[in-house]
């Protein structure tokens, strides 16, 4: 055998044994294709839930503690930041966070109602306009430009919901007007665009829309034999996510590159009904399988397809089954909630990275090794 190969294999063996070290129970994993880190963000003080809900390109975390409903905003350096309730409130949660920290949500105030918030500072929660007359409002997303997205819950006889765009400056549009239908805004992109769910009168069945403020309303098709569909995330390209089936058969996740040409997305194994929640840049997509007892985080890319977040993950490590997949930035970080010892805990789970600076150090070793034996 020659001097050479005896040092490829030499270091071969110690390049195995320091990613062992390095990653006990997990060397397997940090070489897979599409694998993630999770971490259990936990909860704080008396709270003993947590779920996470939106997350920016900063890493920036928000969503709610319980019991009692308190919004929080979340970073790994930082911790936990609980955000104050609107004025006479007694309870919050926060849905979204764009790059400049700016938090949207819902929060109740005196009189009972509960009102959109949003927050651009953890303690200067500011109510944003009513379409008048509503009761339960909600702002589910915000994009860069400060432009969200949410519904307003009209309480009576008819009960009714508006679908919301809410400008910069703040001013409401009742997407409802343009629909003419029930609604909910779910989302928005930095170019404006809304996409979300409005409700047809008869048969009483739910349908994905898009809107913009030029061109108005698109439905978005659902897939072949569908009599339902919902959107509930969109990326800067403008493709959506959602969900579409008949009443009858699954719903499967869905992916619009155009309002008229959905995509399947498909369902894990011994799931029932699959939702995609949110898409990033990249076009990787995330949500929840629905079982008939439970339900599980997935991701989605191009090249694996759907899978059981679960089992691209280390989540198994920390005692944590990963429940929903909520929403997802531009580097890949994944957050949503998971149960660790029958508890619901907000979780955040990055790309499986850190193993590979790792490897370039031990490449450069090898590298140099051989050098100094040629």
């Amino acid at each position: 055998m020659s001097t050479r190969v005896s040092a490829m294999i030499g270091c071969r063996s110690m390049i195995l044994s320091l990613l062992l070290t390095i990653m006990p129970g997990s060397a397997t994993l940090a070489l897979a294709a599409t694998s993630y880190h999770v971490v259990d963000i936990g909860t704080t003080g008396t709270f003993t839930t947590s779920i996470a809900l939106g997350i920016n390109d900063s890493g920036v975390v928000v969503g709610a503690l319980s019991p009692g409903n308190t919004a929080y905003q979340f970073t790994e350096g930082g911790g936990f930041v609980l955000l104050d309730n609107l004025a006479g409130g007694s309870e919050a949660i926060a849905f979204d966070v764009n790059d400049a920290g700016v938090v949207v949500g819902r929060s109740n105030v005196t009189s009972g109602d509960t009102q959109a918030a949003i927050w651009s500072t953890p303690t200067t929660p500011l109510q944003l306009n009513s379409i008048g007359g509503s009761n339960f409002d909600t702002a589910f997303d915000i994009n860069a430009s400060g432009e969200a997205a949410g519904s307003a819950v009209f309480i009576g006889i008819p009960f009714d919901t508006s679908a919301v765009f809410w400008s910069d400056t703040g001013v409401p549009t009742d997407l409802s007007a343009e629909l003419n239908a029930q609604g909910s805004a779910r989302a928005l992109n930095d170019a404006g665009v809304v996409v979300g769910i409005f409700e047809t009168a008869v048969p009483s069945e739910n349908r994905a829309f898009q809107w913009t403020e030029a061109s108005g309303v698109d439905e978005l098709v659902g897939l072949q034999g569908a009599l339902r569909t919902e959107a509930y995330g969109i990326n800067s390209a403008g493709v959506a996510v959602g969900t579409s089936g008949a009443v009858d058969t699954p719903s499967n996740a869905t992916r619009w590159t155009t309002p008229t040409t959905p995509e399947d997305l498909g369902l894990l194994p011994g799931s029932t009904r699959s939702v995609a929640r949110a898409i990033n840049d990249d076009g990787t997509i995330v949500g929840i399988a629905e079982t008939l007892t439970s339900q599980l985080a997935f991701v989605w890319t191009e090249t694996s397809g759907l899978e059981d977040l679960n089992d691209v993950s280390d989540a198994a490590d920390i005692g944590m089954t990963l429940l929903r997949a909520s929403a997802i930035n531009s580097s890949g970080q994944i957050v949503g909630t998971g149960l660790v010892g029958g508890v619901e805990h907000a979780f955040i789970a990055p790309e499986f990275a850190a193993a590979w600076p790792a490897l370039g150090v031990l490449a450069w070793l090898y590298r140099n090794r051989l050098a100094r034996r040629a």
